[in-house]
């Protein structure tokens, strides 16, 4: 855009403005005054009762009260072309009533019989084989002699232990004896005051 053709915008501009100026100036705006409906001394005009107003009809509708039926209810998730399924048949309550009475006339020799078990073992019987339980749940992996002195590997689950003759295994399981394909383990006992004995052999995934 060149300098002649901004001086010529800026003079339309301008023309434009000196124009509309002319025509405020001119033609200056009268505002349209409108009398007042009350005049002074006039009495104010009775207030309108609400029965003067028009009213409009009423229509209402009173649903003729009929009474409400319900159905039976239906299940949706029934197959569609199934079979009708009939009324739940009862029970047979005399092949259950023989079956508690069988059960009930069983039962007392099974609780004799475990009575005896029970009563035949003492608990010092039943302490020894819980120690020799606990016994054989390790398992003799090898040994092994260092200076004189043999190591035995033991293991108990994911537990793996190298000991030596006499030293105790968990805290209470000693190693008695030490072979090459054997090893002695003992535990004591409190309720008989001994020391109850096992003796493992090697195990063949380590020989």
């Amino acid at each position: 855009m060149t300098t002649r053709i901004k001086w010529l915008i800026c003079g339309g501009l301008f023309v434009l403005w000196g124009t509309l100026l002319m025509e405020h100036f001119l033609d200056p705006y009268t505002p349209i005054r409108r009398p007042l409906r009350y005049k002074t001394g006039q009495t104010a005009s009775q207030a309108v009762q609400p029965q003067d107003l028009p009213q409009a009809p009423t229509i209402l509708h009173h649903p003729q009260s009929t009474p409400v039926r319900f159905q039976k209810p239906r299940n949706i998730f029934a197959p569609l072309f199934g079979r009708p399924s009939g009324p739940p048949q009862p029970r047979n309550r005399t092949s259950r009533k023989s079956s508690v009475i069988r059960t009930q006339k069983s039962s007392p020799g099974g609780l004799s019989s475990s009575a005896s078990n029970s009563s035949g073992s003492s608990p010092a019987q039943i302490a020894i084989e819980r120690a020799r339980r606990q016994l054989k749940q390790f398992r003799f992996l090898g040994y092994l002699t260092q200076h004189g002195s043999q190591q035995v590997f033991l293991s108990n689950g994911q537990a793996i232990y190298i000991v030596r003759q006499g030293e105790l295994v968990e805290g209470t399981i000693q190693v008695d004896a030490i072979h090459p394909k054997t090893v002695v383990l003992s535990t004591f006992v409190p309720e008989t005051g001994k020391r109850v004995q096992a003796t493992l052999s090697l195990t063949k995934e380590a020989s």
